[in-house]
């Protein structure tokens, strides 16, 4: 072989091996390619997801606000009726106190301010005392009461101080008039405590009166509870929520 012969079959070789790391070169990107495109298919299914996810998502809250919704109308619905037989049960108080027009008709029997007997908050003259512990025995109970009226112990009535049971968590407080119980009502501004707990004390009321203010404070709990779930401040709540449940 002469030297010219040599000379191109290097050249040739060299052209060969060239090739072959481009070639190399070309399959490696190919590669890093396909990987880069399986990393995007991955990616594309993972949005995919969550897209899905949010979907059911959005559902599931649009369920959420309608159920809500759905339940503040019944508290609403709730309210309104119980304002509207407060403004009715006000009218017959201001009419005729406390008697109806005889005959039993018309639910009669579930007002709590028609009964025979019936007398205004303002004009009546016990007080409810509470505030004591559980169980608390009758007699510390009757001392702390004493204690508390003491500068107002002309107006009381005969043996106005006791309990309803031997053991309870709160006392009674009864006048001679009204204005006497007033009397003690302004002037008792002094913080009152009995083994560390504030002993308070508020007009008495009927089972009946009872039993309609925590109606009323179940409805305005749900109420307060459903403003605060969707995002109203507390001290808005005030603003927008105001009950009464001293009604008369």
């Amino acid at each position: 072989m002469s030297a010219k012969d040599g000379a191109s079959s290097r050249s040739r070789s060299r052209e060969r091996e060239e090739v072959g790391f481009e070639q190399s070169q070309f399959d490696q990107i190919m590669g890093a390619i396909g990987g880069v495109k399986g990393e995007v298919t991955g990616v594309k299914t993972q949005l995919s997801g969550m897209a899905g996810q949010l979907n059911t998502l959005q559902g599931e809250m649009g369920t959420f606000k309608e159920e809500t919704n759905e339940k503040f109308d019944q508290v609403r619905g709730s309210l309104d009726e119980h304002a509207k037989q407060i403004k009715e049960l006000q009218t017959k108080t201001k009419e005729g106190g406390g008697g109806g027009s005889g005959g039993g008709g018309g639910g009669g029997a579930s007002n709590p301010y028609s009964e025979p007997g019936w007398v205004r908050m303002g004009k009546r003259n016990t007080l409810s005392v509470g505030g004591f512990p559980r169980d608390t025995e009758r007699d510390l109970i009757i001392a702390k009461l004493q204690e508390m009226s003491a500068p107002y112990a002309e107006g009381l009535a005969e043996n106005g101080l006791y309990t309803t049971r031997k053991l309870t968590s709160f006392g009674k407080m009864k006048f001679k008039t009204s204005d006497d119980m007033w009397k003690f009502i302004k002037g008792n501004k002094i913080k009152q405590t009995f083994e560390d707990k504030d002993v308070y004390f508020s007009i008495d009321k009927t089972p009946e009166e009872i039993s309609l203010s925590k109606k009323v404070s179940a409805g305005v709990k749900l109420l307060k509870d459903h403003y605060k779930e969707n995002g109203t401040p507390e001290q808005d709540l005030k603003k927008l929520i105001d009950a009464e449940w001293n009604f008369v």
